[in-house]
């Protein structure tokens, strides 16, 4: 049995301007009643002074199912589309603090990316936690459909890349805290890859990061060609130094493994500066991940949300 929450109601949710989705990537959603905060030198752990680390699975959506990668590349069909809002609403009811859900479908497809913004929309309708949403968003027309639809925030990659323009036309519009750019890179060469690493841009993934934010980025989400679906644990160094660089949230993505070795590495990426640890692979594996996850963390001096006696708590 899932364990039940309060539920928001939905014009105190998910209007696009109020400042429910800045204050998740700040840490601060639902931001007390976890753990001390502090690790066993005493030091409080979790990004920008010890503010509450999100736990943020990721729903990647690849032709009409939800799938699990690695490298970049689809390795497991786990569940139609048509299970996309149930299975969101399980993750929010074990304690997701948000979700993220993308469309990674290659190439385009008109029939895909119908079923997408339609199952998207039941998310979107049904979750109190702030919802992101992300895969092909190339104009402003899409940013302001996705938002009317209940997104929290959108989540732009390769359209940043190509164009710039369009994180301060965001930002503008809506405010940065609606905005997540997506970066995903190979760490070999630094470089940052697009299209789902289909393309090498040339860009340095630390430039780059300094440039999405001057332009607007209210928060980035890190991923990397190596350690993506690989299960051995978040680009620690990498990431860390693009934290440490920049003053916004900084979501670590990509090297969740399962069990308490997956639990381990999201310890590592709040350590390393993590504002938020996601994964896409690792939410699948067993029922009650994300409650068993933060449990994990908790003990181990992370600074979680948490959900006492089947209810969460702020």
């Amino acid at each position: 049995m899932l364990p039940r929450r309060t539920r928001i109601p939905p014009q105190a949710r998910r209007h696009p301007l109020t400042n429910k989705a800045s204050q998740a990537a700040a840490g601060q959603f639902g931001a007390t009643g976890g753990a001390s905060g502090q690790n066993s030198g005493g030091v409080e752990v979790g990004s920008r002074s010890g503010l509450t680390v999100r736990v943020i699975p990721v729903l990647l959506v690849d032709m009409g199912y939800i799938v699990q990668t690695k490298h970049f590349a689809i390795t497991n069909r786990i569940h139609s589309i048509g299970k996309l809002s149930f299975i969101a609403k399980s993750l929010e009811a074990w304690g997701a603090d948000e979700v993220v859900v993308l469309d990674i479908t290659r190439p385009y497809d008109s029939h895909y990316r119908t079923a997408f913004v339609s199952a998207f929309t039941q998310v979107a309708e049904e979750l109190n936690v702030p919802v992101t949403v992300g895969g092909r968003i190339f104009s402003m027309k899409l940013v302001h459909k996705y938002l009317r639809l209940g997104a929290d925030k959108v989540l732009v990659n390769s359209a940043a890349l190509f164009k710039p323009k369009l994180i301060s036309d965001i930002t503008r519009y809506y405010g940065s805290q609606v905005l997540t750019v997506g970066i995903d890179f190979d760490l070999k060469t630094g470089n940052v890859w697009s299209s789902r690493l289909t393309f090498d841009t040339g860009r340095n993934y630390l430039s780059w990061a300094r440039e999405a934010v001057k332009l607007g980025a209210g928060e980035l989400m890190l991923n990397t060609r190596q350690t993506d679906g690989a299960g051995t644990g978040y680009a620690l160094e990498a990431f860390r130094r693009v934290a440490e660089e920049v003053e916004v949230p900084v979501i670590f993505m990509g090297g969740v493994g399962s069990g308490e070795a997956g639990f381990q590495h999201l310890v590592d990426g709040a350590t390393a500066g993590a504002s938020g640890v996601a994964a896409g692979n690792a939410p699948h594996y067993k029922e009650g991940w994300v409650l068993k996850a933060k449990e994990y963390m908790g003990k181990n001096g992370v600074n979680v949300r948490t959900l006492i006696e089947g209810v969460a708590h702020a």
